[in-house]
């Protein structure tokens, strides 16, 4: 060993990393950083306006503007806490779709992001869940109510390992109304499986009522969970209602609630979902 190695002060040597440290040391997330990458694990994908309407209010209830919500965007972009996807509605070029990077996965200690290419159609899902919860979540806030919690895909599926025989719901919904509340398991369904699909979910969520599911999923509250079902078209709709008439209800001892994608968004609290408890037309939170 020389003795220019031996006299080095040791605030002056360095690890191979120390410049990959330092850079990462220079950028922090924000509290309402956190709040974007938290909401972006929930959903997997959101756009710039779904992430503007949930995280940049004002508190006079306006929105940050839009130059805003991209300019922060694209600093979570280039420090690899988001990774975004150009989604094609085929009409042109579409929307980014923000999903977490690495850095942003790394910091909730889940894996990264998907090696497999995501398909277009599983992002578009994850679009539209992603903007029903936030209908949801502003009707219930103009009836002085509120969102209480909304649980996941991702998180779910965590939760029911080794639940076999569990179907893997595309969110758990709890929301609370002045004197009532209530909680549902959703079904979003965009028609790219047969409707032969959706019926057999439906045989296997009988397993998960027969199994008192709800006691584990919505601990504590004494609810018994409600099942929704949005389809992307009316005939999609209506032949599901006739295959519940004709079966009973499919014996899952709960009420189910169906609607129509363009009819729920433009108005979740609103009477537009056939229930099975009615036998017909009543909204989400009677």
């Amino acid at each position: 060993m020389s003795s220019a190695s031996v006299n080095v002060p040791w605030s002056r040597m360095k690890s191979p990393k120390s410049a990959t440290s330092r850079e990462s040391l220079r950028f922090l997330p924000t509290p309402r950083d956190r709040l974007i990458l938290e909401a972006v694990r929930v959903h997997g994908r959101l756009t710039a306006d779904q992430i503007r309407r949930l995280i940049f209010r004002k508190k006079d209830g306006s929105l940050v503007s839009t130059q805003a919500v991209n300019f922060r965007l694209r600093k979570l972009v280039d420090k690899l806490y988001l990774n975004p996807v150009v989604v094609d509605s085929g009409v042109g070029t579409g929307p980014y779709a923000y999903g977490l990077g690495w850095r942003g996965a790394a910091l909730f200690a889940t894996a990264g992001p998907r090696r497999r290419r995501e398909g277009v159609g599983s992002v578009w899902h994850s679009l539209e869940v992603a903007e029903f919860r936030i209908s949801l979540q502003q009707a219930l806030e103009t009836k002085d109510g509120s969102l209480v919690e909304w649980v996941g895909e991702p998180m779910l599926r965590s939760i029911l390992v080794g639940r076999t025989g569990w179907p893997i719901p595309d969110a758990l919904i709890h929301w609370r109304l002045p004197g009532r509340e209530g909680a549902f398991l959703l079904e979003w369904d965009r028609g790219s499986e047969a409707l032969a699909t959706v019926v057999l979910k439906l045989r296997r969520y009988a397993n998960y009522w027969r199994q008192r599911g709800h006691k584990e999923l919505v601990p504590g509250l004494g609810l018994r969970t409600r099942l929704a079902i949005v389809l992307g078209s009316t005939e999609r709709r209506d032949r599901l209602i006739r295959w519940l008439l004709e079966h009973s209800g499919a014996s899952l001892n709960t009420t189910i609630m169906i609607g129509y994608t363009e009819s729920v968004q433009a108005n979740p609290l609103g009477a537009t979902w056939w229930r099975s408890d009615i036998k017909n037309v009543g909204a989400l939170t009677d």
